[in-house]
């Protein structure tokens, strides 16, 4: 059995209330493919690189997989404090020496979330609904402490979309009941929709062209002042110009068509996405924070 390249989320606007769509929460981790073979298990990460060394959770794992032949794709998350926390589950996978491994099973342990199977004894499953593909995962998985179905709400998402905000995590997938999965494409019947998450940072720049933007960055524990987005929603013209006044002053270097500023002003923003390198999407700029100090911006995981 070989990777098999996952399906993923679209773009677009998710209905919140539609009779054809599932809702699951949007876990905060990393994605997983698990393919077993009688005694053989074989993880890989959304990009097909082979983790199984990584993870010695598997074994707990495979004893509440009623099959013996079987391709699952699912999430790999950390829980802490009722939620899932991203850069708890990135560590998981940097880290390679055998012994932080055995200590990341007590102090970063992986919880593995399914939510769809692939093919079951050389059987492909993916040209059938999802209503289908999840009645045969609830067939194939039994939860165990560290292992559980992901949870689902059909006819309307906005009690699950209500749960997710009050406990910050990251979102909601609405599916199609009747989608099949296409292995490597962005479908239009999956379509994912995020939580805004506020971050305070530090204004590193800015730009004129092709249009009004700050840099701004946050300290993290080993990479202080670090870039994590480029800011160009949220500004009036008189908010524009109001910047121009505090930033220009401020000016100590030119990279490309970025004007450096000396990191002393601080602006709170939300951002909707980021990357597993803590660069941020959909950013839109909030307010200035002139009683905050740029000692106390640092990243939120």
């Amino acid at each position: 059995m070989k990777f098999i390249r996952p399906m993923k989320a679209g773009r677009g606007q998710l209905p919140m209330d539609d009779a054809d769509i599932l809702y699951e929460p949007k876990w905060d981790g990393w994605r997983i493919q698990l393919h077993i073979n009688k005694g053989d298990m074989v993880a890989f990460t959304g990009n097909g690189k082979d983790v199984t060394e990584k993870i010695p959770e598997l074994s707990g794992w495979r004893e509440g997989i009623q099959a013996e032949s079987v391709i699952l794709d699912g999430e790999a998350v950390c829980i802490r404090n009722g939620r899932p926390v991203a850069d708890d589950a990135l560590y998981r996978l940097r880290i390679s020496r055998s012994e932080r491994i055995r200590q990341a099973l007590h102090t970063h342990p992986l919880t593995l979330i399914l939510f769809d199977v692939l093919y079951q004894d050389g059987l492909s499953f993916m040209g059938q609904t999802l209503i289908k593909r999840k009645m045969k995962l609830n067939e194939v998985v039994v939860s165990r402490e560290n292992m559980a179905l992901s949870p689902h709400q059909t006819g309307s998402g906005h009690n699950l979309w209500e749960h997710t905000r009050i406990h910050q995590w990251e979102g909601v997938i609405g599916k199609r009941k009747d989608s099949v999965y296409v292995p490597g494409i962005r479908s239009p019947f999956w379509l994912r929709k995020h939580h805004a998450r506020v971050l305070d940072v530090i204004i590193l720049g800015y730009r004129l062209e092709p249009d009004f933007a700050i840099s701004v960055g946050v300290h993290f524990r080993t990479v202080p002042y670090k870039p994590v987005a480029t800011v160009t929603d949220g500004f009036t013209e008189t908010l524009r110009r109001e910047l121009l006044h505090q930033l220009e002053p401020l000016i100590i270097g030119q990279e490309g068509a970025t004007r450096l500023v000396t990191p002393v002003l601080c602006c709170r923003i939300t951002y909707k996405e980021r990357t597993v390198m803590h660069q941020l999407g959909d950013t839109v700029f909030q307010q200035m924070l002139p009683a905050v100090q740029p000692d106390n911006c640092n990243w939120i995981p």
